[in-house]
């Protein structure tokens, strides 16, 4: 599936909750012996109880870990919870569920119990997330369940990116309408242009930054020809205190063929093309996915 059309990153799963991945196993969740796929809207008492979650395959020595949070809690407007943990299962071998039992057998080790969905404010997304396990280890429950990071606790147990992830909707009883978000998530055209997601991780704005090529400023997701940008633009940050300096990455043309990305260090309240020059930076990728 192209990823425009996603369901996880429509409903914006993939950017909130996990950065992109690509599937590599396919997992079924049922409540109540129904089938739920992406998007599928669930009132609290069709949640009660666990789901069964199965990993197809015929290979019971791969094991997996689901985590199973909600990134809206405790309301979508104001996501101060983010991620809330609702359920946490390891060693969950393909073919079974992760709450099937069999006299005193349990498919999985169930780290942190489940807990049921029970929204107060709004439609809230639950996210069922599948990572394959490399080796059987030891995972220890958190202390408590308010703002679990999936991404955190993938990087700690070297699980790597997701093999599988799923959401649905979760409102209460008597809830009606639709999602409530605020307008710098569901409309930023960051987020609408993949940008959050493809390239970055969700953030708060906490600088203004104007993009000027030949007088005529860029908006965000402006349509430029290939003529308009031959000359580097003029990037002003506002601000009045010189001493606040920035970095500025921009992603390669074919001809800067000795560095992946070029770097910049701007003081505030001065435009790009009063700094000394563009400086080719040797960072490698993955100390700049670390940069401040």
């Amino acid at each position: 599936m192209s990823r425009g059309r996603d369901p996880l990153v429509l409903g914006q799963i993939v950017g909130d909750v996990l950065d992109p991945f690509t599937r590599s196993a396919t997992m079924r969740i049922m409540y109540n012996n129904r089938e739920i796929l992406n998007g599928s809207r669930l009132r609290q008492s069709a949640v009660v109880d666990k789901p069964q979650v199965q990993i197809e395959g015929n290979d019971p020595r791969k094991l997996y870990t689901l985590v199973m949070v909600d990134p809206d809690a405790p309301s979508p407007n104001n996501p101060t919870d983010r991620e809330y943990l609702h359920w946490l299962v390891t060693d969950i071998p393909e073919t079974l569920d992760a709450s099937y039992e069999t006299g005193n057998i349990v498919s999985g080790n169930e780290i942190v119990s489940y807990e049921s969905p029970r929204p107060q404010a709004g439609i809230h997304r639950i996210a069922l997330v599948l990572f394959r396990q490399q080796v059987q280890q030891t995972v220890h429950a958190p202390g408590w369940r308010q703002n679990f990071s999936t991404r955190d606790f993938s990087a700690f147990h070297n699980l790597g990116l997701p093999a599988a992830a799923s959401f649905f909707n979760c409102q209460r009883e008597s809830g009606c309408g639709g999602r409530s978000r605020p307008m710098s998530r569901g409309r930023d055209p960051l987020v609408l242009g993949q940008i959050v997601g493809d390239v970055l991780d969700p953030f708060t704005r906490s600088a203004t930054m104007r993009i000027m090529y030949n007088n005529r400023e860029i908006l965000t997701g402006s349509r430029l020809r290939q003529s308009a940008v031959v000359d580097k633009p003029q990037v002003q940050i506002e601000g009045n205190d010189p001493r606040k300096l920035y970095t500025l990455l921009r992603k390669p043309t074919p001809t800067d063929r000795d560095s992946p990305y070029r770097t910049c260090a701007l003081p505030s309240a001065s435009p790009a093309a009063s700094a000394s020059a563009w400086v080719a930076s040797k960072l490698q990728h993955e100390r700049l996915l670390r940069l401040p």
